[in-house]
């Protein structure tokens, strides 16, 4: 949640992303962004880009890769009118004022996505020091008009099965007691442009009525690690017969989809029933056993 104006630190960013579409062989883009002063008092704010990809379990702002050069092309448009790496600017209490960027695109550049971030980091003066307090970012998401795209996301470990982990967490961030039908999938972009990627878990009774659906969607970007989606029915009951679907596509179509039957049974119910098959074998088998001996006598008479 935002603050109000008015509290004692605090910055906004407007738009949150930008999406730009770049033209190679030298050519520029001229862009613009808000930035708004929440504090009650005069605020200096430091404005930077940097690096934007996916890492592990977070966002990644330092490692460059060839979809991350979208960085070293910025610069920010000072007062006298001349284009620095790095912009410090004055915001007057909960004031807003408008920043100007240019995007210098070399003559050469790779086909597909180019991601970077713009921060904009607010600081605290007083009694001759200045402390970094808080840090907002607007992402850019570029596309090279005109060059080779290439879609490509690969699938593995994808499982559907029934699990029983006190890690797992239902929907209200509660620790799981019983087990619950789970499903779980690693993407990865191996192409050149961000992806979106859906995860679809879907359970039916064994006559068809839909118990349970759920997407979770995730943007992949190129180069960056693996990622892995999980989605779980926290409601699994302890016991019926279900059929469950887990589908993972792209915007392109469907990557990959298993499905399971599950039979639930609590474990008591589970040995009664194992202790009654014995039961009915052993039945059969001496009534076979009973029959063949009956037979055999009435064949030797």
């Amino acid at each position: 949640m935002a603050e109000e104006c008015g509290a004692s630190s605090g910055v906004l960013v407007n738009p949150v992303s930008k999406n730009l579409i770049i033209d190679g062989g030298g050519s520029r883009l001229d862009e613009t962004f808000t930035v708004q002063n929440q504090a009650n008092k005069e605020s200096v704010f430091k404005i930077y880009a940097a690096p934007y990809s996916d890492g592990e379990e977070k966002k990644d702002f330092e490692s460059e890769t060839t979809f991350t050069q979208l960085s070293r092309w910025i610069k920010f448009l000072d007062a006298s009118g001349g284009l620095v790496d790095n912009l410090e600017i004055r915001v007057a209490p909960c004031a807003k004022r408008e920043v100007s960027f240019r995007v210098f695109v070399p003559d050469s550049i790779p086909d597909g996505g180019q991601y970077a971030v713009i921060f904009v980091e607010s600081k605290n003066e007083g009694e001759g020091t200045i402390t970094s307090s808080a840090r907002v970012g607007m992402l850019l998401y570029g596309h090279v008009s005109g060059g080779k795209t290439i879609d490509d996301v690969a699938v593995t470990d994808l499982v559907l099965e029934r699990k029983s982990d006190r890690s797992l967490k239902s929907k209200d961030g509660k620790n799981l007691e019983n087990a619950v039908i789970y499903g779980g999938v690693t993407v990865t972009n191996n192409g050149n442009i961000d992806v979106g990627v859906e995860s679809t878990l879907t359970v039916r009774t064994i006559l068809g009525r839909e118990v349970y659906n759920n997407t979770a969607a995730i943007s992949l970007l190129p180069g960056s690690v693996p990622r892995k989606i999980t989605d779980i029915w926290d409601e699994t009951p302890g016991f019926g017969l279900f059929i469950a679907e887990y589908t993972v596509k792209t915007a392109s179509g469907v990557v990959e989809t298993a499905t399971r039957v599950f039979f639930i049974v609590p474990l008591p119910v589970l040995l009664i029933i194992i202790a009654a098959l014995i039961v009915v074998i052993i039945g059969v088998v001496k009534f076979a056993r009973k029959a063949w001996l009956r037979r055999q006598k009435f064949i030797y008479k």
